[in-house]
């Protein structure tokens, strides 16, 4: 992510700076690992529920992400929308754009889950 690609997130209201936070972000990512166990725990039972806690386990290691870097998503509606921009836009360099895509498709199937 280039500094004008943040810059324009934050202008636009995607994004807000905040102070970075390692330590929380450390805590998120250790949040994330046990939603993804607890995932596997619930496939053969609850395969929705096992859905939902693996599409959070990939919010919150990308809103880890985030608050490293000192940034979070604006407050109000469409926060996990602001979440996956954020994603495309700082991680497309790690060559991972078809994945990033589907941030949006496994949003949306979460939100027909509820």
């Amino acid at each position: 992510m280039t500094e004008a690609d943040l810059n324009r997130l934050v202008k636009s209201k995607v994004l807000r700076r905040s102070t970075s936070d390692v330590e929380t972000g450390r805590a998120e990512l250790a949040i994330a690992r046990r939603h993804i166990d607890s995932a596997g725990v619930l496939t053969d039972t609850d395969p929705t529920l096992a859905f939902v806690a693996l599409y959070d386990a990939m919010r919150k290691a990308i809103a880890a992400h985030m608050r490293s870097r000192g940034l979070r998503v604006t407050p109000g509606p469409g926060g996990h929308v602001k979440t996956g921009r954020y994603a495309s836009a700082a991680l497309d360099h790690l060559g991972i754009a078809d994945h990033l895509a589907e941030f949006d498709v496994l949003r949306d199937m979460r939100n027909q889950s509820e």
